[in-house]
């Protein structure tokens, strides 16, 4: 999945590719949409910003492309999607983002469904995200961002994607 693979949501993804080829992506990312369009949008972001190319889409042919695709990047860590997403969840990605990039490229962060955590989950990992590990990048994926304690929405760049139906 690359970016050239999506329909829609244009101006967004000009604007992600420009965070990835100027390497500054933001530590706190909210992608709020339908839960297939921000997977979908999460993943060729993550591909793009990992790719060896570094010019803001995935090649599909570099080793953490081909990594990525096969679901084994060493740089990526995915909760949450069914059912609530508690405490423990959170402190096993917490504890995932301590340890060191084996690429030196950014460590992606993923919670599926971030409007299912706890509030004890939220105030959890609401510490990462005022301070996160170097090179940790946390995306939230979320069908509502007002579900999401202010404090978390705070922290977090604010990425709303427009549904297939809506247009941009």
């Amino acid at each position: 999945m690359s970016f050239a693979d999506l329909q829609g949501n244009e101006n967004l993804i000009v604007r992600l590719k420009k965070m990835i080829r100027s390497g500054r992506i933001f530590h706190g990312c909210l992608f709020e949409g339908k839960a297939e369009d921000t997977e979908a949008l999460a993943k060729a972001f993550v591909r793009a910003a990992l790719c060896e190319r570094q010019d803001g889409d995935a090649c599909g042919i570099c080793t953490s492309c081909r990594k990525f695709e096969a679901g084994n990047s060493e740089d990526v860590s995915f909760i949450g999607g069914e059912g609530s997403v508690r405490d423990r969840d959170i402190e096993a990605l917490i504890s995932a983002a301590m340890k060191k990039s084996y690429t030196g490229r950014p460590v992606f962060m993923i919670v599926r469904s971030a409007e299912h955590m706890t509030l004890r989950a939220q105030n959890r990992l609401l510490k990462t995200l005022e301070e996160p590990p170097s090179g940790v990048k946390i995306l939230l994926l979320t069908e509502n961002a007002e579900l999401l304690a202010p404090t978390i929405r705070s922290r977090c760049i604010l990425f709303r994607l427009a549904s297939s139906s809506e247009g941009e």
